[in-house]
């Protein structure tokens, strides 16, 4: 048996029957070209390595903010003459990775609240919330030029700490226009 799948008014005729959620997925990917929920930790610290090595040759970024060889007592000095793109990538990195210790630093050097990469369309906010670092997100939220529902492509930072599995960062008194309650007894979600 055959049957006809319809998305926004186009008609996409013989596809089987036998419809998994999988096979679903990839029918959707394979006519939007875009996957809603590939959204982890591996693709965005891969996405963030990619822009690392497109934008930068003089740091490995990514791995250099992981493993704590870039610190903020050294920060500065190691960034003196990088350029605005290498600046904003290690600001990402750091958001991203939970560094707090660099965030702010990251942000005299000059680093632009809403550098997003290119893939999903990730700030710092985004990064910091999907990784569920409640310090770097509210330091984030402190500064004035910071949007809290900022969606450069699909995801905003709501989505980015629900795809994380933070509901402590989504939480945060008025983060984002409504109160969400997540009770740790009986693991449920309340949204007022």
């Amino acid at each position: 048996m055959q049957i006809r799948l319809r998305i926004d008014g186009h008609l996409f005729p013989g596809f089987p029957s036998t419809l998994s959620y999988d096979n679903a997925t990839d029918i959707y990917e394979s006519i939007t070209g875009f996957n809603p929920v590939s959204l982890n930790y591996d693709s965005i610290i891969t996405s963030l390595d990619d822009l690392n090595r497109y934008k930068s040759s003089k740091f490995r970024i990514p791995s250099e903010i992981e493993w704590h060889i870039i610190g903020p007592e050294n920060v500065k000095d190691l960034f003196k003459d990088a350029n605005d793109v290498e600046v904003n990538i290690g600001f990402l990195c750091a958001a991203f990775l939970k560094r707090a210790d660099l965030v702010g630093v990251f942000l005299e050097l000059g680093a632009d609240l809403s550098f997003h990469e290119p893939n999903y369309g990730l700030t710092a906010l985004h990064l910091a919330a999907s990784a569920g670092c409640k310090s770097t997100t509210e330091f984030l939220l402190s500064q004035k030029e910071c949007y809290v529902n900022l969606m450069y492509k699909c995801y905003s930072p709501l989505h980015c700490a629900a795809f994380g599995n933070n509901p402590e960062i989504a939480s945060i008194s008025g983060l984002f226009g409504f109160l969400i309650v997540f009770s740790k007894t009986d693991h449920k979600t309340k949204i007022f």
